[in-house]
């Protein structure tokens, strides 16, 4: 079951982890990862592909009203999608930094889609868009991309704003 398909949580925003398919992480490499991390998350639905690589989770985080979903994408759709990035974020790169990430994109072959939702209560602004339900925490996404960056040797992208992390 995806997040979308749960009442309880709304859809906020996407971003991207792209990295080489040959760093793909198992799935104990993941909930390990994770699994560190237990006070501030829990992990559920965890799925493998039939070698134990990972295929997605969803990550819940409680204190900061959160649930991110994680789920791999490989093949032409990435490859379409890097080329686009590429051209967005060259002219936007400021520093050494995000120009060695903007080479590295060139190699990456597979991603990691991770959807940021916020959870929604009964205070009264569950029906308005413009008003937050309880305060959504943003570090929680900022921890599990900073993770994911690291445990797959890529390069996390935010497409709103064509920002490398």
């Amino acid at each position: 079951m995806s997040t979308f398909d749960d009442g309880g949580y709304r859809w906020r925003e996407t971003y991207f982890v792209f990295f080489r398919s040959a760093a793909r992480p198992t799935l104990e490499q993941f909930e390990k990862t994770f699994g560190r991390l237990r006070k501030q998350f829990e992990l559920a639905e965890l799925k493998a592909n039939e070698e134990g690589l990972f295929d997605s989770a969803r990550i819940i985080a409680a204190e900061a009203n959160a649930a991110i979903d994680v789920s791999f994408v490989d093949g032409e759709e990435v490859t379409e999608q890097l080329k686009a990035l590429r051209s967005e974020i060259r002219p936007v790169a400021e520093d050494d930094d995000e120009r060695k990430k903007l080479k590295l994109l060139r190699e990456c072959d597979a991603r990691l889609d991770v959807l940021h939702f916020e959870r929604v209560t009964d205070f009264g602004f569950a029906d308005d868009e413009d008003e937050p339900d309880e305060m959504l925490d943003p570090g929680a996404l900022l921890i599990v991309m900073e993770r994911l960056v690291k445990l797959c040797d890529g390069v996390g992208v935010d497409p709103a704003s064509s920002a490398v992390i």
